[in-house]
């Protein structure tokens, strides 16, 4: 994937106009993706096309060892369930320590002044059902000092955080079970009912965070 960007873009263009797709802004996003070099589109000897996504994963560790994980994200017209670590596309080429941490405040901004970040390692997933493979780079970083006076605002239950949920939000989608607690909840569940969750709002979308163990993440 080292060829020029100039270069990428016009194989991609030719690539993308052989696709189809289901919305107008599936096409957009996609399109707005291969002109940054967040992702590049091929086709290979048989005409069918291929799509590499460029991620920046932040996984982020506090001094018990704990991993700061995203457990989902709403949208005014969707609730989508996840375990994973934050992450954003970006562009592959440059991974200076100031590129990764704007990228990084990017995605957590309220958190990125008491990250520090140590390390990148490059990493290859493909989804076969999605047909994209994904170039991964994983950044390290470690919790510089405790944030819980800093970030209680975003806690969810609190009327700030809960207020700024409810503003815009489409009645029709309901909140997720995973942010309110109940004897019937799953068993991880329950195991962070104890522990605070962060909500952050960015325009319409708000992305729920935890801590968790490293057994829980894996």
């Amino acid at each position: 994937m080292g060829m020029d960007l100039r270069l990428r873009v016009e194989i991609g263009r030719v690539a993308l106009r052989t696709m189809s797709f289901t919305s107008t802004r599936s096409y957009k996003h996609l399109k707005r993706d291969l002109h940054t070099g967040k992702c590049a589109l091929l086709l290979d000897g048989q005409g069918i096309v291929e799509c590499f996504s460029f991620l920046l994963a932040f996984r982020i560790t506090r001094w018990d060892g704990a991993i700061f994980v995203q457990l989902g994200k709403i949208t005014p017209s969707s609730v989508v369930a996840s375990c994973a670590l934050p992450s954003t596309t970006s562009s592959p080429w440059d991974l200076s320590n100031d590129a990764v941490c704007s990228a990084f405040a990017s995605v957590l901004s309220h958190l990125a002044p008491f990250v520090e970040i140590t390390s990148c390692e490059r990493q290859t997933e493909y989804k076969e059902t999605t047909s994209v493979r994904y170039l991964k780079t994983q950044c390290n970083g470690v919790l510089m000092e405790d944030v819980g006076d800093s970030l209680q605002r975003f806690v969810v239950g609190e009327h700030h955080i809960e207020d700024e949920i409810d503003h815009g939000f489409n009645p029709a989608v309901p909140k997720p079970g995973w942010m309110y607690w109940s004897t019937e909840s799953p068993a991880m569940l329950r195991k962070l009912r104890n522990r605070n969750m962060y909500a952050f709002v960015a325009q319409e979308e708000v992305s729920v965070y935890a801590w968790m163990s490293e057994g829980e993440f894996a």
